[in-house]
């Protein structure tokens, strides 16, 4: 048979193997569950969209932020973005134009109702251009909003969000609006009434925060906040040092143990109430050292201890040894000028100056 012919066979015997193989790994292949694409999401950032924020820049940075806020606040107001609303208050917060970014906060809120950071930008706002009165309705929204595990440290703040506004009595009695709800519910009556006499301690009115205060502790009679709000008030207030030490004689109910990390808190408020009060009632005095008398002996002959003490007392040492008697040390001091060839003394078994510098080269010359 010749080459080409059995070259031939093999190549046909080849494509059949082939296709044999094939024809098996057909179904096999067709019982392969495809693997679903992940979905495409798109940008929202579209062409016109991008060239209405890159001429909103490019006006801000050529020195015109009013056109520029009126071209982001637009796009803002197109697409709902919360990044865009932000954008837009600062540019007119950094131009001074409160008006403008006064308006721009209530677009804010109203096209995204749920956004925080709306009802913060919209108060501040209001607080910075003088209106305390038109806060109450966006602080109780914001209130609202807030989770309940986060309620409690938002009312303990509400009075630093008023703390600019120039009348101090209206921004008090708007924190005490707000919060009279949160002062009626158990969870949050303690520190809504503290933030309300806060409130009206920074209007200067006492009475009106020491009574608060008060409403605070009969809540509570274990919570610091009204124990620190009435040290606050010391010394203007005398009848506050009631609260204070109603506070700190208060019964512990558990055995006294060493504080825990989250309980130093509490312990930093008992110690401040006590150093106070006891600043309160005893002024600190500083005396000078009493001069030595004729009689006492000089500290510095027992080892330079440096306590004064009278003659023939026992003299404390830190090695807990029992100092030697001052002759004896006088005794010491003067073997040891006999040994170097010293002078003369002062009279107190002490070398002179001269003496010294003369003993000293008499010690080197030797």
């Amino acid at each position: 048979m010749p080459a080409r012919t059995l070259h031939r066979k093999a190549v046909q015997a080849l494509a059949l193997l082939a296709a044999l193989a094939a024809a098996a790994a057909a179904p096999a292949i067709a019982a392969t569950p495809k693997t679903a694409e992940p979905a495409v999401e798109n940008s929202s950032l579209t062409a016109p969209l991008f060239y209405q924020l890159l001429i909103g820049e490019l006006e801000l940075r050529q020195g015109a932020p009013g056109t520029a806020y009126d071209v982001l606040l637009d796009a803002a107001r197109k697409t709902k973005d919360e990044p865009l609303f932000r954008r837009a208050a600062d540019i007119a917060l950094q131009a001074r134009a409160g008006d403008q970014a006064l308006a721009a906060a209530r677009a804010w809120r109203e096209a995204l109702p749920g956004s925080i950071d709306a009802h913060r930008y919209l108060v501040q706002i209001l607080v910075a251009l003088n209106r305390p009165a038109e806060t109450a309705e966006p602080l109780r929204s914001l209130l609202a909003l807030t989770p309940a595990a986060e309620r409690p440290a938002l009312i303990a703040v509400l009075p630093r969000f008023l703390a600019r506004a120039t009348d101090t009595r209206a921004a008090a009695g708007v924190v005490e609006e707000v919060l009279a709800e949160p002062m009626k519910a158990e969870s949050t009556r303690v520190v809504a009434t503290v933030a309300a006499g806060r409130a009206w301690l920074a209007a200067a009115d006492n009475a009106r925060a020491l009574q608060l205060a008060q409403r605070a502790a009969a809540f509570d009679p274990k919570a610091e906040g009204p124990a620190l709000l009435a040290l606050e008030m010391l010394p203007a207030e005398p009848a506050a040092e009631a609260l204070v030490g109603t506070y700190l004689h208060r019964p512990c109910s558990q055995p006294r143990r060493p504080a825990a990390r989250g309980d130093r808190r509490s312990g930093y408020a008992a110690r401040r109430c006590r150093s106070a009060l006891a600043g309160h009632r005893q002024p600190r005095l500083r005396s000078r050292p009493r001069p030595l008398a004729r009689g006492d002996a000089d500290p510095r002959d027992f080892g330079g201890v440096g306590v004064r003490h009278r003659a023939g007392e026992p003299c404390p040492r830190r090695d807990g040894r029992r100092p030697r008697p001052s002759h004896q040390l006088r005794a010491v001091h003067a073997r040891r000028r006999d040994r170097f060839g010293g002078g003369g003394s002062d009279g107190g078994g002490r070398a002179a100056d001269g003496d010294r510098g003369m003993t000293a080269r008499g010690v080197l010359a030797a």
